[in-house]
Parts: C-alpha cells; sequence; structure tokens
C-alpha cells in the first residue's frame, strides 16, 4: 500500500521500513483494554459533573424562585383597609347638603 503512494519524500525501497514504524504507532491489544476502562472511567466521572452541575443550578433556580415570589408586593385583598384605586386619582371630598 505504502509503495503505491507517490514518492516524493521516499525511495520506494523506503517503504518497509515506513510500514514497520507505523505498525509501532498503532496501540497494542493489551494496552486496549486499560485505555477502554480508562475511558469507561473518564465517561462516568463526566456525566457524574454534569450532573452535579445540573442540580446545583436547579436548586439556584428554584432559591430565585422562592426569593422573587416572597418580594411581591402585597395585594389589597389581604389588606381591607387599603383602597384599591390607584395612587394618583385624587381623594373624594363630601360636600355639606345646602336644603
Amino acid at each position: 500500500m505504502i509503495g503505491g503512494l507517490p514518492s516524493a519524500r521516499w525511495a520506494p525501497s523506503d517503504s518497509r521500513i515506513i510500514a514497520a514504524r507505523l505498525v509501532q504507532l498503532l496501540p497494542s491489544r493489551s494496552n486496549s483494554n486499560a485505555l477502554s476502562g480508562a475511558a469507561k472511567r473518564d465517561v462516568r466521572q463526566t456525566i457524574r459533573s454534569l450532573a452535579v452541575i445540573w442540580l446545583i443550578y436547579g436548586a439556584v433556580c428554584a432559591g430565585a424562585l422562592l426569593m422573587s415570589a416572597n418580594r411581591e408586593p402585597p395585594s389589597a385583598i389581604n389588606h381591607p383597609d387599603t383602597s384599591l384605586t390607584s395612587a394618583g386619582s385624587p381623594p373624594r371630598v363630601s360636600l355639606p347638603d345646602t336644603d
């Protein structure tokens, strides 16, 4: 396969040496199992980290929602002595009857 490539940088007789070097760079079968176990641990650790981040995010959002609900101004329904008119309307003045 290497011998069929255009030989711009190497002599065709070097193809066996190049192939042997490339084979040495490949991972061995004994290392592949160890790497797959390490990769599985990394994936599990990443999933756990993401789950913790989402739980913290959810707790912060729930706390912010509860705080904003407690900060709403009281409604007039809960306070019967408060009028339902807006603060900008003029007060009503009663005039005495002149009969």
